[in-house]
């Protein structure tokens, strides 16, 4: 069952690679990890050296909350470089 999973994500990571080169991107490398979301983040991110981490982030309009998730405030006070929370539209 672990093993249908880790393929089923490497099949999605691909996609989501090709889907970005399709609409014109450009994919410098792509990276599977298992665990917690954030820590392999910041874990990755201090491997290679980045400066900049940028991650999705969503609002709850009916909370007022920043943020739906702790991931992005996970990245933003734990990671060693400066983390540009992005938040995404929703359709109304």
């Amino acid at each position: 069952m672990l093993h249908r999973k880790r393929v089923a994500a490497l099949v999605l990571l691909d996609e989501k690679v090709r889907q970005v080169k399709k609409m014109g991107g450009i994919v410098a490398d792509s990276y599977y990890r298992e665990g917690d979301p954030a820590e392999e983040v910041i874990r990755l991110a201090e491997e290679l050296g980045v400066g900049l981490i940028i991650t999705g982030g969503r609002r709850l309009a009916k909370l007022k909350l920043f943020w739906s998730s702790s991931y992005p405030m996970k990245l933003f006070r734990h990671a060693k470089c400066p983390v540009l929370i992005v938040r995404g539209c929703q359709a109304e």
